[in-house]
């Protein structure tokens, strides 16, 4: 029973992510909002996944980055993995610690 539950669970948080990504572009129906803001509401990792991506695409349109540019861009892409590095060291510490 435990593996229906996490497949169910895994299936969830895939559409979970589906509606945050669409949300992120204004394409979001109620129905959309509403199921994403319930499941956030009991998914910790989805919230923590909501965070990065709100981030990362808040970044990516205030710096009105050309993706053509291929230095810039590549720039700005280790700059967004370094940040993301940075916060699984400081969780993974704060565990650790207690």
């Amino acid at each position: 029973m435990t593996a229906v539950r996490e497949t169910v669970r895994a299936r969830d948080c895939v559409r979970a992510r589906r509606a945050h990504s669409l949300v992120l572009d204004g394409v979001a129906g109620c129905d959309d909002v509403v199921a994403l803001a319930t499941h956030l509401d009991r998914c910790e990792s989805c919230r923590g996944h909501a965070r990065q991506v709100s981030r990362v695409t808040y970044l990516l349109r205030s710096l009105r980055l050309d993706p053509s540019d291929p230095v810039a861009f590549a720039g700005f892409y280790q700059r967004v993995w370094q940040l993301f590095f940075c916060e699984y060291v400081v969780v993974t510490a704060a565990y650790l610690v207690g």
